[in-house]
């Protein structure tokens, strides 16, 4: 997806990639072979920027920073400016089904627990 995500940006456009949770089903291998992916497009000798950000993880990370991203994407969400990829919903009663569809990496998108 980073290769995919790459092509489509503007000479001077950023990627930003969040996590590293689609390679985890592959276990170490897939969690190399994913940062060797974000690694060669980072050493690119262009004007494009790419950025893995964990919002945990990434420098900046301390609490005023974490609820300043928190508020941000809030915001921007109330506003319609995202548009996450939801790859199923379940009921809060299919919480062991929504683990296994994750730690499987069997769902393209984020699973969501309705309560």
């Amino acid at each position: 997806h980073l290769r995919r995500s790459w092509a489509t940006l503007s000479e001077r456009g950023a990627l930003v990639a969040f996590g590293i949770s689609g390679d985890l089903s592959s276990g170490l291998p897939g969690i190399a072979a994913g940062l060797s992916h974000w690694l060669a497009l980072k050493l690119r000798p262009d004007r494009r920027r790419v950025r893995l950000y964990n919002i945990t993880l990434s420098r900046g990370a301390s609490r005023r920073e974490v609820r300043s991203d928190w508020a941000l994407l809030l915001e921007r969400g109330a506003r319609g400016e995202l548009e996450p990829l939801v790859g199923e919903v379940l009921p809060l009663a299919q919480v062991r089904r929504a683990h296994a569809l994750v730690d499987g990496g069997q769902v393209v998108g984020k699973v969501v627990l309705r309560c």
